[in-house]
């Protein structure tokens, strides 16, 4: 009797595994979905860069976006941004096969997300990891945090404000001045930066930020 209740257990927790490994692939997957029914957008952007070594006013650019393509900027002003994070379509995470790793629940600004990991399944993927929050009320990615191959690992913070639209309102990414190619002499010519190369060089590694504001979207979605 007592083996049959261990039995029984041991079922009952792999099948309550199953089925949340099944409801959060199938949480990505209408995530998925929403974000690959954009075809195009553009977007007003105000930049801010937060790194200690470096000083650089306000910039505004204009972000464009053509699914299957890399993201777009247009500015009059010079405006320095990372090499990786800034796809907010997630198009490079579901460009290959992957796992997804359910971890389950967790709170954040008093909401509740789904938290979960995708292990790419195939060599091209240029990431290793990704752990995402999923807003599995309205179908949206709130954090992902992304280690990559040859770029290190960032962090995209992404905040919808009222809407319910599937592009974030504003966004903060963090990532390591180690990975950004960072022009110092060509950036030290700019008369509106200034950079404290001997901070630069003493500090070593830093983690740097980046803000975002998102305005007057026109997104266009597939017929």
């Amino acid at each position: 009797m007592i083996y049959k209740k261990i039995y029984l257990s041991l079922v009952f927790l792999v099948f309550s595994n199953v089925v949340l490994a099944q409801t959060a692939e199938l949480d990505l997957a209408r995530v998925q979905k929403r974000l690959d029914s954009i075809q195009s957008f553009k977007a007003e952007l105000t930049l801010e860069l937060d790194i200690k070594f470096i000083e650089m006013p306000t910039k505004q650019a204009k972000l464009l976006f053509q699914k299957g393509k890399p993201l777009e900027f247009e500015s009059s002003e010079f405006v320095m941004l990372p090499k990786k994070g800034l796809d907010f379509t997630m198009q490079e995470l579901f460009k290959y096969p992957y796992l997804v790793v359910d971890r389950g629940y967790q709170d954040k600004n008093g909401e509740s997300f789904r938290q979960l990991s995708l292990i790419p399944q195939d060599r091209k993927a240029d990431f290793a990891i990704a752990t995402l929050l999923l807003d599995y009320k309205r179908d949206r990615i709130v954090q992902s945090d992304i280690s990559t191959k040859k770029h290190g690992s960032y962090s995209i913070d992404m905040n919808y404000g009222s809407s319910d639209r599937s592009l974030p309102d504003s966004v903060t990414v963090t990532f390591e001045i180690q990975d950004v190619n960072l022009p110092i002499q060509y950036l030290s010519n700019k008369t509106d930066m200034e950079i404290d190369k001997k901070s630069a060089r003493r500090e070593g590694i830093n983690e740097g930020r980046i803000y975002l504001k998102l305005s007057d979207y026109q997104i266009k979605y597939n017929q």
